[in-house]
């Protein structure tokens, strides 16, 4: 994200998007049956179209915010890196290239092991794992989508309540 931060490290602005609901959905897939292999992980980030409509329209309103406004736009000049001119960037179609090329997540996975009731879930209203003994899963993987925000609470939440299981059961 900041590769060819500025040569003089005098000052740069910079403003992250940060893009939360994303439809699109990946999936994690056992590579072979043995349990030392890791596991094959496809993000799938920015599959589904309305992603990166709505993704490069916040890009598209947060740089015109920022260069068009009364507050900022005398003091922000330019882009950076220079080169990519991000300044001038007016649809969103010009910012699709760039969220491709430089988009970064801040890696709050959720859904491998979801909990629920329905086919797909993988663990319990108890956490417990289907089909296996003994086994529960505590973290936010259970989740089958993440909450719109930060993911800290509802974890605590998980984690409370899988403690709560586990000592009910001693």
């Amino acid at each position: 994200m900041f590769k060819g931060f500025p040569p003089d490290w005098k000052y740069a602005f910079a403003m992250a998007t940060t893009f939360f609901s994303a439809k699109s959905r990946g999936d994690v897939t056992l590579r072979s049956t043995d349990p030392t292999q890791n596991p094959k992980v496809q993000h799938n980030y920015l599959s589904d179209p309305l992603d990166m409509l709505v993704f490069s329209e916040a890009c598209r309103l947060a740089n015109e915010i920022v260069i068009n406004s009364i507050g900022t736009k005398d003091l922000v000049v330019g882009s950076w890196p220079a080169a990519q001119g991000h300044d001038k960037y007016t649809s969103r179609e010009e910012w699709q290239d760039a969220i491709r090329e430089s988009a970064d997540t801040c890696y709050h996975p959720a859904g491998p092991c979801k909990m629920g009731n329905d086919d797909m879930a993988v663990v319990d209203a108890e956490l417990r794992v289907r089909g296996v003994r003994n086994l529960r899963v505590v973290d936010a993987s259970i989740m089958p989508f993440l909450p719109s925000g930060h993911p800290q609470m509802a974890v605590y939440g998980i984690a409370e309540k899988g403690a709560d299981l586990i000592k009910s059961v001693e």
